[in-house]
């Protein structure tokens, strides 16, 4: 419920300042990611099997190559993800990990 006009008592949270509980969460995901290097997280990767893997890829993903505003409700649902996992997994490994070299070299 909104203050009523006049109010004097409290002002709420200055417009524009940070939430205290959001600021001590980023911190420390920031700790969290400090910890770990590029090659560690790349070792963890490449530890994972099948579906495992292509789940953290296709979170991963988002960071590098933006999305589409229409395609970011349609893979948000964890039914069109279990979807797009399932095409994934449908494809003959080496013929999907050429087509990942493939866009990762940007040839």
């Amino acid at each position: 419920m909104p203050h009523e006009k006049g109010n004097t008592y409290s002002q709420g949270r200055p417009e524009g300042s940070n939430n205290k509980s959001t600021e001590i969460i980023k911190q420390t995901l920031a700790k969290l990611a400090a910890a770990f290097n590029i090659d560690e997280i790349l070792y963890e990767i490449r530890g994972l099997k099948g579906r495992e893997k292509l789940n953290v890829i296709f979170h991963l993903r988002k960071f590098v190559v933006p999305i589409p505003r229409d395609e970011v409700n349609s893979y948000g649902s964890p039914d069109t993800r279990t979807v797009w996992i399932d095409k994934i997994m449908a494809v003959d490994p080496d013929e999907l990990h050429q087509k990942i070299m493939y866009q990762i070299s940007g040839r």
